[in-house]
């Protein structure tokens, strides 16, 4: 019985100095091009295989179109043409691609979808592998963005969900 309060106490002694990461939140890590961005998981409701995404005309360029999930016409946007990459379905009639990715958002009332390249992993923002505000400003001014998350040699961009959905709007 002495022996094992002697071996916690050891313990509990060489844990004082040892600092707690604090997690900030959770995300999804996905492709987009070669780029790797991330999205706080509490925006997305589902992440899909596309189905029969179809274009509506005189629309936003940068709306691929929409699709029937489970009786929901809902709307599916071009995540590449929003960050100024070209896509190779802009302008399609008709998209049926199995080996991309839709990752769903839930906004208030507004669900809509934003189309990316695959799945990277599910990675925690930690106040040690986070950074937001300054740091993200000093190399880039684009509002759609609330920070980065620093990882091995990676610097994965987190989007902020309500500027994607301010943008979206303005482009109407």
């Amino acid at each position: 019985m002495e022996e094992r309060i002697l071996n916690k106490r050891l313990i509990d002694e060489s844990q004082e100095g040892v600092k707690k990461t604090k997690v900030l939140f959770h995300s999804i890590a996905f492709y987009v091009n070669d780029n790797i961005y991330a999205m706080d998981v509490m925006n997305i409701t589902e992440i899909i295989i596309p189905q029969k995404i179809y274009k509506v005309p005189n629309t936003s360029n940068i709306l691929l179109g929409v699709l029937n999930l489970r009786g929901n016409i809902l709307p599916i946007y071009s995540l590449k043409l929003i960050l100024g990459m070209d896509d190779p379905y802009k302008g399609s009639d008709f998209i049926n691609d199995e080996e991309r990715f839709i990752i769903m958002i839930r906004k208030n009332k507004d669900i809509f979808g934003f189309m990316i390249d695959s799945i990277y992993k599910n990675i925690q923002a930690t106040d040690e592998n986070y950074r937001s505000g300054e740091y993200l400003q000093k190399w880039s001014k684009n509002f759609l963005f609330n920070g980065v998350i620093l990882e091995n040699d990676n610097e994965i961009l987190v989007l902020n969900v309500d500027s994607l959905l301010k943008y979206i709007i303005n482009k109407k």
